[in-house]
């Protein structure tokens, strides 16, 4: 799950400077008056290829239900992709007495999908942005189910945990396309709350094993896995024929071709000279991650505390039946239980308007807006968050009725939901510019931290008492309490010491001058346009 989005940045339009960030290779100031010039010497103002105000093709100007329709397609296949982590989840005991293995061989599977999750958006998000997101999004869909074939014919677990990374590797693209939101909105509520949704599409992996377990007790073992195509392919489909693509850059790009093939030669466009060489692809894309991964503050502790949010659904996930049977409540009806989670989940959506009022309120009464205000509803989460584990560990043994452990589940959920979406807010509002690169560091240390959990979860509840597992738990998260409050107060301090904050400077003063070069540009040309018009006028007047 990438939560890694900027929604004030996305199709390059006249009076907007966006591109999701990237800088044109020739976007250099003008030598005679210090002012922003887009065009270099061997081009033409006039051949200058850019969204028109208005323009149809510009995702940003799509209908209001064309991008719900866009994000819903996007969302149910997320949804799909990460409920592919957990359907398989039920079947692996049953998977276990027919391969005759251990427990732990039987966990490798569901931590190589999450690991095929966490190397995969590295290489293939990056391709998305430079080649566009249904070039990428169309083969991996492709080749990310053609893989659960042999998972569905196996007949020893390394062909299942092979092809699960596979599988995972190819999924991940969709699984970080909430990307594709700022492509639709420019900082409108309408896309805020769209990765509000995104966000519980994400959250619902759970639903995954509700379905893996009823269809193990009726179908078997291996229909967990051709489950996962059955519902997938029809959902890619629909994809691949009725959503077009969106990267504003990726259009701009493929319409200069068209022009420069049929009208005129001369056209170009800023943003062919964005895609990376290979030089620049390890720099920025492999090596600044992992670099900002472990020298930012702010990334490796969102990282460490999104990880473990992350991680500990999965330890519910596995941890839930164990603790449950306690109470009578055997497969498959035991799996019914992680609706807990899903619906702490879904009561913290409506919850971020409150967010997004306190975020303006405090806007207004201070006069400006800094990166710590994501943080505001956090202080909730952050209290919820130990609490819930507690509650879940003292609470889930006989004695007590089962509805009091759930409800603690469901405190969990509830306060999952706003921590995933407050992490991953945080972390690209302070990074701007670099926000792909945090938020790629970020995504690869908290799926690397989810498939540890899988692994190890199992062994962790039959080796500790229930109720001291679960209490480890809560207080790690107890500890992890202090990591909002101390980004809220100390954040700004923090943001100014890193070693990227020259670097974010210049490149927020670029996006300046390029929007008022873009916006200048386009008033400029619309006095021209009217200017002609009247001459036209006068001159057949005349």
């Amino acid at each position: 799950m990438v939560s890694s989005i900027e929604l004030n940045r996305g199709s390059p339009t006249i009076g907007s400077s966006s591109n999701n960030g990237e800088k044109p290779e020739d976007s250099k100031p003008d030598n005679g008056g210090g002012e922003y010039n887009f065009v270099p010497a061997d081009k033409s103002e006039h051949d200058l290829v850019l969204f028109e105000v208005g323009d149809p093709t510009n995702p940003f100007n799509y209908s209001s239900p064309r991008k719900w329709f866009i994000f819903t397609m996007i969302a149910l296949n997320t949804w799909w992709l990460i409920c592919g982590s957990t359907v398989f989840v039920p079947a692996t005991e049953t998977i276990q007495e027919e391969f005759g293995t251990s427990s732990i061989v039987m966990k490798i599977p569901i931590a190589t999908y999450l690991i095929g999750y966490s190397i995969g958006p590295v290489f293939l998000i990056s391709l998305s942005e430079d080649y566009g997101r249904k070039l990428v999004a169309i083969p991996s869909l492709f080749l990310c189910y053609v893989f659960f074939i042999p998972q569905a014919l196996s007949h020893n677990v390394e062909t299942i945990a092979v092809c699960r990374f596979l599988s995972g590797f190819f999924g991940s693209p969709m699984l970080n396309f909430v990307a594709g939101v700022p492509d639709l909105w420019r900082g409108e509520t309408a896309g805020l709350w769209a990765v509000n949704i995104w966000a519980f599409s994400c959250e619902a992996l759970m639903l995954g094993s509700i379905i893996g377990a009823y269809v193990l007790d009726n179908l078997g073992w291996r229909w967990t896995f051709w489950i996962q195509i059955i519902v997938g392919a029809p959902l890619a489909l629909i994809y691949a024929i009725f959503v077009p693509e969106t990267r504003g850059s990726v259009i701009l790009i493929n319409r200069t071709k068209k022009i420069r093939k049929k009208e005129n030669p001369n056209a170009w466009t800023i943003y062919e000279g964005d895609k990376k060489d290979l030089k620049t692809f390890l720099r920025e894309v492999v090596f600044r991650p992992v670099a900002m991964l472990f020298t930012e503050p702010i990334i490796f502790f969102f990282s460490l505390y999104d990880g473990m949010n992350y991680g500990l659904i999965y330890l519910l996930i596995e941890s839930m039946p164990l603790v449950f049977a306690q109470f009578g409540i055997e497969a498959p009806n035991n799996s019914l239980l992680y609706l807990s989670i899903l619906i702490g989940n879904l009561i913290a959506v409506p919850c971020y308007y409150f967010q997004l009022k306190a975020q303006d309120y405090y806007t207004k009464k201070h006069g400006a807006y800094t990166p710590e205000m994501k943080l505001m509803w956090g202080f909730i989460a952050a209290v919820c968050f130990p609490l819930s584990l507690y509650w879940y560990a003292f609470t889930g043994r006989p004695g007590y009725n089962y509805w009091l452990p759930l409800v603690g589940v469901g405190i969990f959920g509830f306060a999952s939901h706003i921590l995933f979406i407050f992490v991953s807010d945080y972390t690209i509002e302070s990074y701007a510019s670099l926000a792909s690169s945090a938020v790629t560091g970020q995504s690869f240390c908290r799926e690397i931290i989810a498939g540890i959990c899988a692994l190890i979860t199992h062994l962790f509840y039959t080796n500790v008492d229930y109720k001291v597992a679960s209490a480890i738990l809560g207080a790690i998260a107890t500890v992890s309490m202090l990591i909002p409050p101390v980004f809220y107060f100390y954040g700004p301090r923090i943001r100014a010491a890193s070693r990227y904050s020259l670097e974010l400077k210049r490149l927020a003063e670029e996006d300046l001058k390029r929007e008022e070069w873009i916006s200048e540009r386009s008033a400029r040309l619309t006095r021209e346009h009217h200017q002609n018009m009247a001459a036209g006028r006068a001159s057949y007047d005349n």
